[in-house]
C-alpha cells in the first residue's frame, strides 16, 4: 500500500491507501477525464472561433463601377456629363464625380474635377461650365468607396464655336 498525494488545476485529493492497482487506475481514470476536458475546450475554442467568423465576416468590398451614360447639351463653354454607378462595391458611396481636361486623363485620375456628395440615386447628371470655345475635352466619371476609387472609361466631346449651334435648339 502506498501513501498518494495527487494535485491538478482542477481538483486537490488526499488519497491515503491505495493499493497499486487502485492507484494505476485512479491515474488513468484523472488523465483521460483531464484529457477529455482539454479535448472539450479545445472543441468549445473552435466551435466559439467558428461562429464569430460567420456572424463578424462581412464581405470585403470591392471598388465601385461606374459609367458615363452620355454627354449632353453641348454648347460654346459648357456641356452636361450624365454617368452612373453600376455597382457600389458592396459598401456606401463615399464620393462621385467628373473629372475633366482638355488633355486625354490617365488611369490614376487628373485634372479639373468636381465632386458630388452621394444623394442615394444611381445616375447623376453634372454641368460642366467655363469652357472654351471650338476645344476638345476628356472626361471620366468617378466613385469611391471604403475599397478605392474607380474611373469610367474615358470621353471625349468638342465644344461649339459662339453662334453655332448643336442642333437641340
Amino acid at each position: 500500500k502506498a501513501k498518494v498525494f495527487f494535485e491538478s488545476s482542477f481538483n486537490k485529493l488526499n488519497c491515503t491507501e491505495f493499493s497499486e492497482k487502485s492507484f494505476v487506475y485512479y491515474y488513468y481514470y484523472c488523465t483521460i477525464k483531464i484529457i477529455k476536458l482539454n479535448f472539450m475546450k479545445k472543441l468549445g475554442l473552435i466551435i466559439m472561433f467558428a461562429c464569430l467568423l460567420l456572424i463578424s465576416c462581412d464581405p470585403v468590398p470591392e471598388p465601385p463601377t461606374v459609367v458615363i451614360k452620355e454627354i449632353k447639351d453641348v454648347a460654346s463653354m459648357s456641356a452636361k456629363v450624365v454617368f452612373e454607378i453600376t455597382d457600389d462595391g458592396g459598401a456606401e458611396i463615399y464620393t462621385c464625380g467628373v473629372l475633366w481636361d482638355t488633355e486625354e486623363i490617365p488611369e490614376y485620375g487628373v485634372g479639373v474635377h468636381h465632386t458630388l456628395k452621394p444623394a442615394g440615386a444611381n445616375v447623376y447628371e453634372w454641368g460642366l461650365t467655363e469652357m472654351m470655345t471650338n476645344t476638345t475635352y476628356y472626361v471620366r466619371a468617378f466613385a469611391s468607396n471604403k475599397a478605392g476609387m474607380t474611373l469610367s472609361e474615358q470621353m471625349s466631346f468638342t465644344t461649339l464655336n459662339f453662334g453655332e449651334s448643336n442642333g437641340s435648339d
